[in-house]
């Protein structure tokens, strides 16, 4: 019986001891108007930063409130001429069900608040009175 067990003990350890074939691997950059740090664990690099920098380009071009020339940007500017992509014709429709289905507490008509108080391409923090936000609410909704 102890050899038994002595024996089990023994592969136990041996094979807890063993080395992942799986390491961590990283990939880093900065997308949407902040950063990210993806961690996961393979046998080798899958090389996925150039696919996931690709794909937020197309998003940043299309929906990015940091870029001056974004097509959200573009259309919050009053650019009639901007031809929006698919991505973005799913997300406008979403957001226009969110904001009925929410009963208007989810509204994207935000754009100038949200740039006054400089999450916008300007990026500058300000400090804003209630008579300029009241003034801004017209737009809003």
């Amino acid at each position: 019986m102890m050899k038994k067990l002595l024996f089990c003990l023994s592969i136990i350890l041996f094979t807890g001891c063993q080395e992942s074939a799986y390491k961590e691997n990283t990939v880093s950059g900065e997308a949407l108007g902040t950063t990210y740090n993806i961690k996961y664990f393979s046998e080798k690099d899958l090389g996925m930063k150039d696919a996931l920098d690709s794909i937020f380009r197309v998003v940043n071009k299309s929906m990015s409130t940091y870029q001056a020339d974004s097509d959200i940007s573009r259309l919050n500017r009053g650019d009639s001429l901007v031809v929006v992509d698919t991505l973005f014709q799913k997300v406008f429709s979403l957001s226009q069900q969110i904001y009925r289905e929410s009963g208007g507490y989810f509204d994207p008509t935000v754009g100038d608040l949200v740039n006054m108080y400089g999450f916008g391409p300007e990026k500058s923090l300000k400090v804003i009175d209630s008579a300029t936000v009241d003034s801004l609410m017209v737009f809003v909704g």
